[in-house]
């Protein structure tokens, strides 16, 4: 019992030892164990009024805003840095003065807060940024904030100014020939084929070189074939024989455009003559390539080549101009063929060209009736257009040319939702069976 005793006796008072040295000791153990949160930062931010997806847009409002009341000194005289792409490709990487707000840079400070934005509005029209009809990925990144996580807003912007299109035609105006002639834009960039009426003067041959030799009415295209050295047509054969005094005639730059022009008009002569080879010679010689490094050591056989008919804006008229579709299996069915390409008008569209499909118009089905094809629409078709009819010619005239460059197809019949389509194109008919005009971009209007 006395070791039990002295056991308890030894726990007591090591007890209440412990816990009055604990209540009387200097330390504050409250205070020792709460943690102060951090201060928080201030910190900018971007927003956007509105969408981000717009269409022809004039003026946007973008807001520098903070979480907590701050200063800001010696602004910048460019607060948004602007890159602008065009799919991939950058068009533009420069800083553009684009505020609409006045904002007085000094050394005084302003004060934003929570409450309070730093508010800038911007010209992002077509005018201002200077850009052709299309769409465009804008970004605008803030010099004020430095936090690459934060500091830029994306806008998908689209332009589209309208144009004036020409349709097609068959008439020959007043008895004249009609010759379809190409021609580079100012800018080299597309080739684009324009269709002159004319006196026959000369062979069929040398009136069509005569032709490419002229300047092109619109001032937007431009000649590149001067003289050469003689044109001769026999037997289903045109014979060119070039000036090799002509450097242009071999450069990089202006030998393409020079051999393509030529060829695609003479390939055109077959209205009215029949034409299989072109063979081109330099000064009376074969050689394997020229033109900048093209292959002519052989004729050049006029090959049936599956065609999409795209636009091409200058100033503000459309052409209609012909890209060569190479990668087209003709040995599958028409559906996976019309699939093909419709995935061109929407998705594969080359830079500077214009489709005439616009969002929400589908070709449902196609069917080949001998050699007529049927492109039925879906019901957008009716109404996306509305009263524009430049856009519906453009859109009528680029089937016909495409789905008729198709070997088995010689005509086209438009549909939407499985009935032929009335009163689409003011003072023309076309419910019925659609063939391709003779002559495109007809120039003399």
């Amino acid at each position: 019992m006395k070791i039990l005793y002295h056991i308890l006796l030894i726990f007591l008072i090591g007890f209440f030892s412990s816990t009055f040295l604990f209540v009387l000791s200097p330390i504050d153990y409250d205070d020792s164990i709460v943690i102060d949160e951090p201060e928080e930062k201030p910190e900018l931010t971007l927003s956007l009024e509105g969408e981000n997806n717009l269409e022809n847009p004039t003026n946007i409002v973008i807001k520098h805003t903070t979480n907590k009341q701050m200063s800001l000194t010696n602004l910048p005289s460019n607060i948004f840095t602007t890159i602008i792409y065009k799919g991939e490709e950058i068009i533009s990487s420069d800083t553009f003065n684009l505020s609409e707000t006045t904002i007085t840079i000094n050394d005084n400070d302003i004060i934003i807060d929570i409450d309070n934005d730093l508010t800038t509005t911007l010209n992002i029209s077509q005018e201002k940024l200077n850009l052709k009809d299309g769409s465009y990925k804008i970004v605008l990144t803030s010099n004020l904030i430095s936090n690459t996580e934060n500091n830029s807003i994306d806008i998908n912007v689209k332009y589209d100014s309208g144009f004036v299109y020409y349709e097609a035609t068959n008439d020959n105006k007043l008895g004249l020939m009609g010759l379809t002639i190409y021609y580079p834009d100012i800018e080299k960039k597309a080739i684009i084929p324009v269709t002159r009426f004319i006196t026959k003067e000369l062979s069929l041959n040398k009136q069509v070189l005569n032709e490419l030799q002229q300047t092109p009415k619109d001032r937007s295209l431009i000649k590149v074939v001067d003289d050469v050295n003689y044109c001769i047509y026999k037997d289903s054969y045109v014979y060119i024989d070039i000036p090799a005094s002509n450097e242009n005639y071999n450069s990089a730059t202006d030998g393409p455009l020079v051999f393509s022009t030529i060829t695609k008009a003479f390939y055109q002569m077959d209205k009215y003559l029949s034409l299989d080879y072109i063979r081109y010679t330099v000064d009376k010689a074969r050689i394997d390539e020229y033109f900048g490094g093209i292959k002519i050591g052989s004729d050049i056989e006029r090959k049936v080549i599956p065609k999409i008919y795209l636009g091409y804006k200058l100033d503000d008229r459309m052409y209609l101009t012909d890209i060569d579709l190479t990668d087209i299996d003709l040995n599958t069915d028409i559906q996976t063929i019309s699939n093909k390409i419709l995935e061109y008008y929407t998705t594969n569209v080359p830079n500077n060209y214009y489709s005439p499909f616009v969002q929400g118009l589908e070709i449902k089905n196609t069917t080949l009736n001998g050699d007529n094809l049927i492109l039925n629409f879906n019901d957008t078709l009716l109404t996306t257009f509305e009263d524009d009819q430049n856009k519906k010619k453009f859109l009528v005239d680029s089937l016909i040319y495409t789905f008729t460059s198709l070997n088995n197809v010689k005509s086209i019949s438009i549909q939407a939702d499985g009935k032929p389509v009335e009163n689409f194109i003011d003072e023309k008919d076309i419910t019925g069976i659609l063939t391709a005009p003779w002559f495109i971009n007809p120039e003399n209007i």
